[in-house]
Order: structure tokens, then sequence, then C-alpha cells
């Protein structure tokens, strides 16, 4: 049995995806404008904190890799 992928919109008020079957945003339909924009902003910050650690990990893995490559091939 395959697996769908489910579908999803982005709500216009906090940029957040949901799922196309629902009829308003969960994430923000109870709350008012300020507190979307609120929820938006705090959302964009800890995916730019998560994707730093990322690449800071990425960057560790290069520069192991690359003094790997140095001290054999040297």
């Amino acid at each position: 049995m395959l697996l769908q992928p489910i579908n999803s919109r982005m709500c216009k008020r906090c940029r957040l995806q949901y799922n196309y079957r629902e009829e308003i945003c969960p994430h923000c339909a109870h709350l008012s404008d300020v507190e979307a924009i609120y929820l938006k902003k705090r959302y964009k910050n800890e995916m730019v904190q998560m994707n730093s650690g990322t690449a800071n990990s990425f960057l560790v893995l290069f520069c192991v890799v690359a003094f790997l490559m140095f001290v054999l091939y040297w």
C-alpha cells in the first residue's frame, strides 16, 4: 500500500502550511491579527535557529573531511 502525500496550502495570515481539506488554518484561526503576526515571527525565528545549527554541523563536517583529505593525500 502506497502512502499518498498530504496536500497542503499556505495560510495568508501566518504563512504556515495546513491540510487542504480544512476550511480554516488551525494555527491562527483563533488568534487576533497581532497574535498571528507574532506567531509568524516566532516560527521564522525558530526556523532560522534550526537552519543555522544545521549549517554549523555541515561546516564542521566539511572541515573534518578536508583535514582528512589533506593528511591522507599529502
